[in-house]
């Protein structure tokens, strides 16, 4: 893992209360104004402390304003969920030894009347409240008290929040950010952080993933260009000497990743410089499918580590048209492809990487039926919980690949929409 603490915002990043809030503070709002608050005069009030937030949209900031507006708020609560993902998220650190904790404007009496009904609190080992500290998001004191209370170094934290002020108060306190975007927050423009995740297992794969493999292997990401650059030269130069420039360039690109790689010549060769024309990433498409009890379909490789039926998209094939083959030859089910769920850049993602681009594709289908028989790629299906997975065969698809392909059978099957994960 990247950090040894994990610290949360609450309002926004883990659960969904924004309705809540804002449709309180219009409440409020029209019994004191006779009208609601305009966007401009809701954005002064941001991600502060009640009483902050009125005074700064030209309210009563009273501590009878402030309790009328949460008082107003929670009768909104019906409303208010926690964020697809999160309660996973926070198990998987949790059980990585990761501490979790939180920095909120809300004061502990807010927190304890909201945030605490929903099921989460236990779940982090401390959390900063705004009456705990003299000053405010986003002035960096929470997160400094954070740092003291814990005894830890700012390299070892990462704040993740959604909201300017969050990204401000962790800049002043000298820890990393994480920018929260995902399902129904607005993307945040300009505002620094080291990611950006529309989804909370992204925010996990990020958290346990190895740095680039250009920081790891910059050899890799060299011979990568060098490639590339060899073969769109070979398909555009009309020159005779250029070209022969351009296949040294290629025989020396292949040169390193046959002594650096220590593959054979001959596979280097067959895999990274076997093609004509502009170089684009190789595609693979993998079958999403799952059982009445919600456990996902898996196969078993003949290594003896699983993986969601698919492969390499053949020619003449579409994504929709492959997952139908692939379910079929290596899992022994006729399915019917629904939608794409993502689609992710495997060096990005997946450990090993390769020395070309592969973008892989994840596709929700429904099965029909069939039978499985052992075969020259699979030697055993089957279904598989959340918590109960297999050895994976990571190079494939990784447990946070799985968690998101859970997350979004969970929406789907409860009607809700979900937009596909691009990265």
């Amino acid at each position: 893992m990247r950090y040894s603490h994990v610290v949360f915002d609450i309002d926004g990043t883990l659960i969904d209360s924004t309705s809540a809030i804002l449709d309180g503070l219009q409440d409020h709002a029209r019994g004191i104004l006779g009208r609601e608050l305009g966007p401009d005069e809701l954005a002064r009030g941001a991600g502060l402390p009640a009483a902050q937030a009125l005074a700064a949209m030209g309210l009563d900031s009273g501590d009878e304003a402030a309790e009328s507006w949460i008082s107003q708020m929670l009768s909104h609560w019906d409303d208010v969920c926690v964020f697809p993902g999160v309660e996973n998220l926070l198990g998987e650190l949790a059980e990585s030894g990761i501490t979790l904790g939180a920095v909120t404007a809300e004061t502990r009496s807010e927190m304890e009347r909201g945030f605490a009904t929903m099921g989460l609190a236990d779940r982090l080992e401390r959390v900063v409240c705004a009456d705990d500290v003299s000053a405010h998001k986003p002035d960096p004191a929470p997160l400094l008290a954070y740092l003291e209370a814990e005894g830890c170094e700012r390299d070892e934290v990462i704040y993740v929040g959604d909201q300017v002020c969050d990204a401000t108060c962790a800049a002043a306190a000298g820890v990393d950010f994480a920018l929260a975007c995902w399902k129904g927050i607005p993307e945040r423009a300009n505002v620094p952080a080291v990611g950006r995740f529309c989804s909370p297992w992204q925010l996990l794969e990020w958290l346990e993933r190895e740095p680039p493999v250009e920081e790891r292997e910059p050899w890799l990401a060299w011979a990568r260009e060098l490639q590339a650059i060899a073969q769109a030269g070979l398909y555009y130069t009309k020159d005779v000497f250029d070209r022969e420039r351009f296949e040294q360039i290629r025989d020396m690109a292949c040169s390193c990743m046959e002594i650096l790689s220590g593959e054979e010549p001959s596979r280097v060769r067959d895999v990274f410089a076997n093609e004509d024309g502009y170089q684009t990433p190789k595609m693979d498409s993998r079958a999403v499918l799952f059982d009445e009890e919600g456990r996902i379909c898996l196969v078993r490789e003949s290594d003896g580590r699983w993986a969601l039926p698919g492969g390499w998209v053949d020619t003449g094939q579409t994504v929709f048209s492959n997952v139908v083959k692939e379910a079929h030859e290596e899992a022994g089910l006729d399915v019917v492809p629904e939608q794409l769920i993502a689609l992710e850049e495997h060096n990005l993602h997946n450990p090993r990487p390769f020395a070309w681009g592969i973008a892989k594709s994840f596709v929700i289908c429904r099965a029909l039926g069939g039978e499985f028989e052992r075969n020259s790629e699979t030697t055993e299906r089957g279904f598989f919980s959340r918590d109960r997975l297999p050895e994976l065969y990571v190079e494939k698809n990784t447990k946070e690949q799985l968690h998101m392909c859970f997350e979004a059978h969970d929406e789907l099957s409860a009607g809700r929409p979900w937009v596909p994960v691009v990265d």
